[in-house]
């Protein structure tokens, strides 16, 4: 991916914001929102209110209800569990909970995965009871010492009754240690992520999103309970984090997809143009910005991808946007005159482009 050569993290951090902001003053969005990509936060910031009687705001360490969006700690808590080799998720429910009726067949497997048979949260409630037989501890406190403590995860926790509670920059930690199995072997993650019924795996769904005109993967869960929505998407294989949480259970689920294209829509330009071009984009712009000597190879490097964009920006019929593109471009140039000249560079191309 050649992000990191278009656009600079404050550059699209503004693109975001801009996105975020107006939704919030169209009063469809209360809440905060992170957006990040191979480590690097683009955005994480609150919008709207907190708490409209007293006048505060949301921001990034704003505390919200995530519901059933909890059950991927307790599922990881089990993992750990397996890990440590105190339990196994193909055991039978039975063997750890000798006393509860009608589970003899059970696996611990089905739980997890919702294939028991047994209503959604009466599974995950089963795996609490077995968290808290095995550890000797409750299922609330074995997850903060397992998990929340060792990630940094100083805002998340438990209400009455059960209900998790975390902040978008909690839930970024999470995320980050999830997906690059810092607490879980590889095997374990990819028996989390494997979709069994209905594309759930273990506490998380796995399902296949448009972007682009492109399938991607996308790991993640989304809930909406009682005033708010919580939705946290891991896009696998372009390394795409995106975390809503919102007081305002009106917001759209899809607000989501929609900032996962605006962050990529310039990654998937990059990458047409490499394919055109047969050389990587930031090579490109840097020959362009650092070329002082011949104005002839700079217009010719300029030209060429002109012609490898306009496809692109025609196929989506949206061309201003390439403008807002090369606007953008300069940060890959030295202050001073070869600012100036990527800027005549910029110009032709838009006129170019204006003119085809």
């Amino acid at each position: 991916m050649y992000s990191a050569s278009l656009m600079s993290n404050e550059l699209m951090h503004r693109e975001l914001d801009e996105y975020c902001t107006s939704l919030a003053q169209a009063d469809r969005l209360n809440g905060c929102v992170l957006v990040a990509s191979e480590g690097r936060i683009m955005l994480s910031k609150g919008y709207g209110m907190a708490d409209f009687v007293n006048r505060i705001p949301n921001v990034p360490q704003t505390i919200f209800r995530i519901g059933s969006m909890g059950d991927q700690f307790i599922a990881m808590a089990v993992m750990i569990m397996q890990e440590l080799k105190l339990i196994s998720v193909d055991h039978p429910v039975s063997k750890y909970l000798p006393t509860v009726p009608h589970i003899d067949e059970i696996t611990i497997h089905q739980l997890l995965s919702y294939t028991s048979g047994l209503y959604d949260q009466s599974s995950y409630s089963l795996l609490r009871d077995i968290i808290e037989r095995i550890t000797g501890r409750a299922c609330e406190d074995y997850i903060f010492h397992a998990i929340f403590k060792p990630l940094g995860m100083i805002n998340s926790g438990y209400g009455i009754p059960n209900d998790m509670y975390s902040t978008i920059e909690d839930l970024y930690l999470w995320g980050l240690a999830l997906h690059t199995q810092r607490q879980i072997s590889e095997q374990a993650y990819l028996r989390m992520t494997t979709p069994y019924k209905a594309q759930y795996g273990y506490g998380l769904f796995i399902e296949q999103e448009e972007m682009l005109g492109r399938s991607r993967k996308v790991i993640g869960h989304t809930e909406s309970e009682s005033g708010f929505m919580s939705i946290m998407k891991h896009y696998k294989h372009v390394d795409l984090t995106v975390i809503i949480l919102s007081n305002q259970a009106a917001a759209q689920a899809h607000f989501s997809n929609i900032l996962a294209e605006r962050y990529s829509l310039v990654d998937d330009l990059a990458e047409q143009i490499t394919e055109h071009l047969r050389v990587p984009v930031s090579y490109i712009l840097h020959a362009a910005a650092k070329d002082e000597n011949s104005l002839d190879r700079a217009n010719h490097i300029f030209n060429e991808l002109a012609l490898a964009c306009v496809p692109y920006f025609e196929s989506i019929q949206h061309v201003p946007r390439l403008e807002q593109l090369y606007e953008r471009l300069a940060v890959v140039s030295e202050s001073g005159r070869r600012y100036k000249e990527s800027t005549v560079y910029y110009q032709k191309l838009v006129y170019l482009l204006r003119n085809r």
